[in-house]
């Protein structure tokens, strides 16, 4: 039912391109489905690939999309191919806006999957700082709730904290 919904969102979206289309509540919602599912991930590609504005944001989904591809991507060259478009991506992206955390999360996530003797993943701890730093000062940050929510989820499982960082946010009064 889901996926169903998800295609017919999509499929309205990718013929019908309004400002709704990249609006950063729903591409976060398509983004991590992307991660997921081939489907989404080929659908959400096509829809930013056609996205030409200066948001950079939206760029920062357009780069990050390119990097979610190389999970789906046959080979290791084509793999390599898209986590170095992303990479690209992404170093022009934060050029434009160096705080901005969302777009230094979704570097993040993917840089975090690149395994680590390809060398690509090093900017995991400077995208953390700027990350952590909207997190603990949130609302003030100005970041979006949303996104806020996503941000914190995500330190508080696994191995991307420490346990005094885990601390740090769920003792935030949010």
């Amino acid at each position: 039912m889901n996926v169903l919904l998800l295609t017919g969102l999509l499929f309205y979206q990718f013929f019908f391109q309004t400002e709704f289309t990249y609006k950063p509540a729903e591409l976060r919602k398509v983004y991590f489905q992307a991660a997921k599912d081939k489907n989404a991930y080929e659908q959400l590609a096509q829809q930013l690939a056609q996205y030409k504005g200066n948001d950079v944001l939206i760029q920062g989904f357009q780069a990050g999309i390119e990097g979610v591809g190389a999970k789906y991507a046959s080979g290791l060259y084509a793999k390599l191919k898209h986590v170095r478009s992303s990479a690209r991506a992404f170093e022009e992206v934060i050029k434009k806006d160096p705080r901005n955390p969302e777009v230094r999360f979704l570097r993040y996530t993917i840089e975090y999957h690149v395994p680590r003797y390809l060398l690509m993943s090093g900017h995991l701890q400077d995208d953390k700082k700027v990350i952590f730093s909207s997190l603990l000062t949130y609302p003030r940050s100005g970041m979006d709730a949303d996104a806020f929510k996503i941000m914190r989820e995500y330190f508080l499982r696994g191995d991307h904290s420490t346990n005094d960082e885990k601390k740090q946010l769920r003792n935030l009064g949010v």
